[in-house]
């Protein structure tokens, strides 16, 4: 999870959040995440994807 310290109300017209959805169907199929659910608002973003193994960071 990741949670900004600012946040802007930039995805207010619905060319800019189909172009935001866009890119992140486009990283996923990139980097083969199975993006699940993405949910916008105004000044925020949802989402829940399944990401492979070789991907995931590990803590020592």
């Amino acid at each position: 999870m990741t949670v900004m310290k600012y946040r802007r109300k930039i995805l207010t017209q619905k060319s800019y959040i189909k172009y935001f959805v866009n890119l992140v169907d486009e990283i996923g199929a990139r980097y083969e995440f199975e993006i699940d659910e993405l949910g916008c608002d105004s000044d925020h973003v949802h989402i829940l994807l399944f990401v492979s193994p070789c991907y995931i960071h590990h803590q020592k």
